[in-house]
């Protein structure tokens, strides 16, 4: 995880953006706005980490990606099986 996030107000000589970047931009701030992520369809192994702290789960590495895996599939309106983020 970076230690500082870039946004692009931080740089002052701004290049004028392209309309395409400008809504993929308005795109991630509604879906920051709406509470939701952007996120890789395999859990990092420090997300997995802190899925298996004891005071939290208890549950094992394996279980963490399943349970991750499981998530990710219940929320995809393309029907992906489960099967599919398998590895």
């Amino acid at each position: 995880m970076p230690s500082r996030v870039f946004r692009f107000e931080d740089f002052e000589d701004q290049a004028p953006l392209s309309p395409a970047l400008e809504l993929a931009l308005d795109v991630v701030d509604i879906m920051r706005e709406s509470g939701m992520a952007t996120i890789p369809y395999t859990p990092t192994d420090d997300m997995v980490n802190a899925g298996t702290r004891l005071e939290i789960s208890g549950a094992t590495e394996e279980q963490v990606r399943t349970i991750f895996r499981a998530m990710l599939a219940a929320c995809d309106d393309d029907g992906v099986e489960l099967v599919d983020f398998a590895h």
